[in-house]
């Protein structure tokens, strides 16, 4: 239980949250990724950087001498920061509260950090809402297989100039099977 809420707090950390955000689907350079938190001072993104190289979920994928410095690029470690059905039985409930809410929060910032760039060429790419599924824990697994099915073509940048960057943040919640409710 230890290791794993060791695996919490390395991965619910607000900024490094964001680094990993900002690391899916591609590789960066330190400084790259230190120059998209300008909110951030550049010493604290690398020290949360050598956090996150260290646990094993970003990797380097190359090196190159700079000036006399060496400039490395790097990789989120598939699947690394993914928590499976099986981490999220061994979470106390209070974990599972922390984890929420930073998740939330991270959501809330995102949001914010949008809303005040006041980029209207992107507003179609802007969306919220909520629906209501019926499913057995099989369908579940079929709907999860399917989306990752249509969204794998998109998980990773094509090139194109036109592309955009969005997050597509997912939340399931069960609602009461009691009669009572």
């Amino acid at each position: 239980m230890a290791a794993q809420a060791s695996t919490l707090e390395l991965i619910l950390h607000p900024l490094r949250l964001r680094i990993l955000q900002a690391m899916t689907g591609r590789t960066m350079t330190t400084a790259e990724l230190a120059g998209l938190f300008d909110d951030v001072a550049a010493a604290t993104v690398y020290r949360h950087v050598n956090t996150l190289l260290d646990a094993g979920v970003l990797t380097i994928v190359s090196e190159r001498r700079v000036r006399g410095a060496v400039e490395r690029t790097l990789a989120l470690v598939e699947d690394a920061a993914q928590m499976n059905a099986e981490d999220a039985a061994q979470m106390s409930e209070d974990q599972h509260r922390q984890a929420f809410t930073v998740f939330l929060a991270h959501q809330a910032a995102e949001f914010d950090r949008f809303i005040a760039r006041d980029d209207e060429a992107a507003m179609p790419l802007f969306g919220y809402g909520q629906t209501i599924l019926h499913l057995t824990e099989d369908d579940l697994g079929d709907v999860q297989e399917q989306l990752r099915a249509v969204l794998e073509p998109y998980l990773r940048s094509r090139g194109g100039l036109d592309e955009h960057r969005v997050s597509l943040a997912t939340l399931l919640i069960p609602e009461s099977t009691s009669q009572d409710d």
